[in-house]
């Protein structure tokens, strides 16, 4: 199915720019909750995630329901804020200058053209574009060695890279649904978002898992595994959550030396 790429109008005159943002398709502004069906149409051309209907509005979709952001514990956002982004076509060498925000959930972005806009419309999820966003760089795989979301390929944090190896981490989110309770002495169960990171090294264009565990993260290179182990054993790397980035980095910047 033919992807376009959606994004706000931007006011400019240069032919290329123009061929990057599809204006004639863009639809008008609508109510909240009150999707038209050209609007309909126009993001089931994504169809990564078939479950899920993406839309302008806070809300996903999931088993055939709307659940808004702010009725469940957590945030489908990475930011709740849109944030001033580049998208680099790494075909043409094109630069767009836009503001973005990145969900979690159903791992799209959402394009703005200014912080006051409210229209807003989605990024096509294609390996043609690098995007640098919220001094964050994102970067689209084809074929992640693992399915997430009922999905092998996906958009991909990079954390550090240089030719021999480079280091990233796919971000996604479980839905749990709320549950009512009997008892009128309990509350009810909220829904909730849980937050889950996969990590993968590159190496010679080849994709390998990560586990962030001091007992296995080694064992995902394919040689030095030994001066690994004894690595994470001297430096007392411990893969900790709030440390998991910085360890692993860490791991992969000695790996580049050996």
């Amino acid at each position: 199915m033919k992807r376009l790429l959606f994004l706000i109008i931007i006011m400019i005159s240069t032919s290329s720019f123009a061929q990057l943002l599809n204006f004639n398709e863009a639809p008008t502004p609508i109510p909240m909750w009150k999707p038209t069906s050209e609007w309909e149409k126009t993001i089931s051309k994504n169809d990564d995630f078939n479950n899920n209907v993406k839309n302008n509005t806070n809300y996903f979709i999931r088993d055939g329901k709307k659940i808004r952001n702010v009725d469940v514990i957590g945030d489908m956002y990475l930011s709740p804020d849109f944030h001033k982004a580049r998208i680099i076509d790494k075909v043409s060498g094109e630069v767009i200058n836009v503001y973005l925000r990145y969900r979690i959930f159903d791992d799209t972005f959402e394009a703005r053209k200014s912080t006051d806009d409210e229209a807003t419309l989605f990024l096509e999820r294609s390996n043609q574009y690098d995007i640098k966003y919220n001094n964050l760089h994102f970067v689209f795989i084809n074929k992640l060695p693992v399915f997430i979301n009922e999905a092998n390929n996906g958009y991909v944090l990079v954390l550090s890279e240089n030719e021999k190896i480079s280091l990233c981490k796919r971000l996604s989110q479980k839905y749990i649904p709320g549950q009512k309770t009997n008892s009128p002495m309990e509350s009810d169960k909220k829904a909730r978002l849980i937050n889950k990171e996969n990590y993968f090294i590159n190496i010679n264009n080849i994709l390998i898992e990560v586990e962030p565990d001091k007992r296995n993260a080694y064992k995902a290179f394919p040689n030095h595994q030994k001066e690994l182990k004894q690595f994470i054993k001297d430096h007392k790397l411990k893969f900790k959550e709030s440390s998991k980035d910085e360890d692993l980095i860490k791991l992969v910047s000695y790996y580049k030396k050996l």
